[in-house]
């Protein structure tokens, strides 16, 4: 077992680097909305596509839409049923109906409080959307964060290259996770950083 664990990691550390490779390349542009889409990319094409089920596909740039008319601000990468059609999909910007949405990843290269804060509320606004144009009846329910639930609730990750210190963002962390105390299925699942070693 601790012989596949060190493999395991291996693979990651591995990963990570190559994430780090390619996040310095992109250093060259000069369009700072360029150099955001473009390591978004590396967390999709590096990252998510290797180690995602390929019952789900991740793309990036898009929103999320509900029937009762909700919009969700602009998100990063979205993680969807890939038998779902998109609403609108239209110069690498897609819109997805609330049901088809797995969950949502921000992606930021220097993670700041104000910009955490910001991550979390939106992956805040997707998870509280509504999902009843899809109705099961009842056939099949799934039960998390205590609760039973006609949809599988999505999941929401930020995800930094870099930031402020730890104990800056665990400070903010926590803040948010005190105001959404009572509904732990609305807060995001993970959030990560990626450093550079040595």
């Amino acid at each position: 077992m601790a012989k596949q664990a060190a493999s395991l990691r291996r693979i990651f550390d591995a990963t990570t680097m190559r994430m780090l490779a390619e996040f310095e390349e992109t250093r060259e542009a000069q369009h700072r909305p360029s150099k955001g889409t473009l390591r978004e990319e590396i967390v999709l094409d590096v990252f998510l596509k290797m180690f995602l089920s390929r019952n789900v596909s991740v793309v990036g740039s898009g929103e999320v839409v509900s029937v009762d008319g909700d919009v969700s601000p602009q998100c990063d990468l979205l993680i969807v049923d890939p038998s779902a059609p998109f609403l609108i999909e239209k110069s690498g910007y897609r819109v997805a109906a609330s049901e088809s949405v797995f969950g949502v990843i921000e992606v930021k290269s220097n993670l700041t409080s104000a910009e955490l804060v910001d991550a979390y509320e939106k992956v805040v606004h997707v998870k509280r959307m509504s999902r009843s144009a899809y109705l099961s009846k009842g056939l099949i329910t799934r039960r998390v964060y205590g609760r039973t639930w006609e949809h599988f609730p999505p999941m929401g990750m930020i995800f930094a290259y870099d930031g402020a210190e730890l104990e800056t963002l665990g400070t903010a962390m926590a803040t948010m996770a005190a105001k959404y105390r009572d509904t732990p299925e609305l807060q995001p699942g993970s959030t990560a950083e990626v450093f550079a070693c040595g």
